[in-house]
């Protein structure tokens, strides 16, 4: 008899696509274009570029993983296997840090751009109400965090460009 825990699918893969696509819609670049504009010194179609095709080479390298290594894992056990147990780890810790920093400068910008069309209210409560919001929708369970990022997703496609 094996009680150990387990973890069960329970998204559709449209419900995933829309996950990732919550985190690379048009909204997310209006925060960092003119940064981006600035820094790649105007040439942001040679930067999208690059970008377009360190992406494509990190997908094709997790589909050779995949297949290389057929259970559902992560970058940190990929590297573990297949390069270093220590650069595994390594790659876990950039991982923690990134699912730790990412949320912390997303929730930050929207407390600022909030504060910048309601300046009586300090970044601070945007940034907690915000917390308290994300908080309760994960609370709620993964299907509800697909189905606001499904929802995120559709209403900044349909916001005309200014």
């Amino acid at each position: 008899m094996n009680n150990q825990p387990a973890l069960s699918k329970s998204l559709k893969v449209y419900q995933i696509v829309f996950l990732g696509l919550a985190w690379m819609t048009p909204m997310i670049f209006f925060t960092v274009y003119g940064v981006a504009y600035d820094a790649a010194g105007g040439q942001m179609v040679l930067a999208y570029l690059i970008a377009f095709l360190a992406i494509f080479f990190t997908a094709s390298s997790y589909s050779r993983m995949v297949k290389a290594y057929p259970i559902m894992e992560s970058a940190y056990t990929y590297t573990k296997k297949a390069i270093h147990p220590r650069l595994g780890f390594l790659v876990g810790w950039a991982l923690l840090l990134d699912y730790i920093f990412s949320p912390i400068i997303a929730i930050l910008t929207f407390g600022i751009f909030m504060h910048t069309e309601f300046p009586s209210i300090p970044v601070y409560v945007w940034a907690i109400v915000m917390n308290i919001i994300l908080a309760l929708v994960n609370i709620v369970g993964i299907k509800s965090v697909a189905r606001i990022s499904g929802i995120s997703v559709v209403v900044q496609q349909r916001i005309p460009p200014l």
